[in-house]
């Protein structure tokens, strides 16, 4: 729970949301979840400026996504193409750390160097080199069948 003041200026970062306030705090976002949090309490309560105008709609949306890709996965497992299913996986990995790159530059107290940004940019490298030379390996095609085995009958005497 103290992790969430991570990406704060702030110096002590790990006081911001201290567990001992977890229960306030789990209420307070369910109000902000249903638009009761106070416009005060938003303002001045937490380190950082609570914004709850469109928390439900995310949600939705959130949970939608996450039923689509389900059934996305689903259809192309099922389907047989599990070669499409690793370079969706590689494309996503790649999208995921542009995404963070962008936001990390967007905050210049966070930026910590070329060193830094140069290790991110090789272990990505790593990751998707790794990922694609693994799944280059034949394995055998994915397959989703269940048998059950048949019970003779547990009631006859014997």
């Amino acid at each position: 729970f103290t992790l969430q003041g991570l990406g704060s200026e702030d110096a002590i970062w790990y006081t911001l949301y201290p567990s001992s306030e977890f229960s306030d705090n789990f209420v307070d976002g369910l109000a902000c979840f249903f638009w009761q949090l106070d416009e005060d309490d938003q303002l001045v309560k937490y380190p950082e400026k609570a914004n709850c105008e469109f928390v439900l709609f995310f949600a939705i949306v959130h949970a939608l996504c996450i039923i689509m890709v389900g059934v996305a996965v689903d259809k192309l497992v099922s389907a047989g193409s599990t070669k499409m299913t690793h370079r969706g996986i590689s494309a996503g990995i790649i999208l995921a750390v542009v995404g963070m790159a962008i936001y990390d530059f967007r905050i210049p107290q966070f930026n910590y160097g070329p060193f830094v940004d140069g290790l991110n940019l090789l272990c990505v490298i790593m990751i998707i080199m790794g990922s694609e030379v693994y799944h280059r390996v034949t394995n055998p095609d994915s397959t989703f069948t269940t048998v059950y085995p048949s019970l003779d009958n547990i009631y006859e005497e014997d």
